[in-house]
C-alpha cells in the first residue's frame, strides 16, 4: 500500500494536480493506511505541508499554519476521516483478538485503493480558506509584534538576540512575567527596574495586541 501511496504522490506531481487535492489524497491515503503504531496523524499533517510547499502552493520559506486550523477544528477534521472509516468497517470481516489486535479474513486491499477523497478535499480547501483569513494573518501579526518588541527591549538592556528572543516568549507563556526560576537560573545579569521595563514591552507590544486580535477572530 505504501509502495502505492508514493507511486500516486510522484504520478500526481508529474501532472500538476490541484496542490489541495494532492495534498488531500496523499496526507489521507497515508493515514488511511496508517502504517505505524504511532504518529500517523503527525505525518500526515507534515505531508498536507509537504505537498503546498513542493507544489509552489505556499510561499518559499514560509510555513502555511494549516494543521493549527485543522487541529483547531477537531470535529471537522474527525468528521472528513469518518466519511471512509464508516462505511469501511461495515465491509470488514474481522475477529477481536488479545492485546487490541484483530483479524481481518476478508480481502480489504481495493477498499484503500480507490477511496472516495472528495469529502477530505472539500474540508481541506476549508481549511486552507480559513488558514488565509485568520491563521497566517495572525502569524504575520506574532511575527511584526515579536520583531518591535526585540526593537525596544535592544533600547533597555543590550542582550544576545537568542536571548531577547528566549526573554520574549518565557514573558508570553508566564503571562506577562518572567518567573522566578528563570529570573534566577537565565536572566540573573539583569537589573530589577530593566526586568520590569522588559515586561511592559512584551506586554504591550506582544501579548496586547495578540489577544486583541484573538478576540476579533473569533
Amino acid at each position: 500500500m505504501m509502495d502505492g501511496l508514493l507511486s500516486i504522490l510522484s504520478q500526481m506531481r508529474a501532472v500538476r494536480v490541484d496542490p489541495v487535492v494532492y495534498a488531500a489524497v496523499v496526507s489521507f491515503g497515508f493515514v488511511f493506511i496508517h502504517p505505524f503504531s504511532d504518529g500517523n496523524g503527525r505525518l500526515h499533517r507534515a505531508l498536507i505541508h509537504y505537498v503546498l510547499s513542493v507544489t509552489g502552493f505556499s510561499p518559499p520559506g514560509v510555513l502555511f499554519p494549516v494543521s493549527a486550523v485543522m487541529l483547531q477544528r477537531r470535529r471537522d477534521y474527525d468528521d472528513a476521516l469518518e466519511t471512509f472509516s464508516l462505511p469501511l468497517m461495515e465491509r470488514i470481516d474481522y475477529d477481536e483478538l488479545e492485546e487490541g489486535k484483530i483479524a481481518v479474513k476478508n480481502d480489504t486491499a481495493g477498499f484503500y485503493r480507490y477511496f472516495d477523497a472528495t469529502a477530505m478535499a472539500e474540508a481541506l480547501y476549508e481549511w486552507v480558506a480559513e488558514t488565509i483569513r485568520k491563521e497566517f494573518r495572525h502569524e504575520l501579526r506574532a511575527v511584526v509584534a515579536f520583531r518591535e518588541a526585540r526593537e525596544q527591549i535592544d533600547g533597555i538592556v543590550e542582550m544576545p538576540d537568542r536571548l531577547t528572543s528566549l526573554f520574549i516568549r518565557l514573558v508570553v507563556q508566564n503571562r506577562g512575567r518572567l518567573s522566578a526560576a528563570k529570573r534566577n537560573s537565565i536572566f540573573s545579569m539583569l537589573k530589577d527596574e530593566e526586568v520590569e521595563k522588559m515586561e511592559r514591552v512584551v506586554q504591550q507590544k506582544v501579548i496586547a495586541p495578540l489577544a486583541q486580535s484573538d478576540a476579533s477572530a473569533s
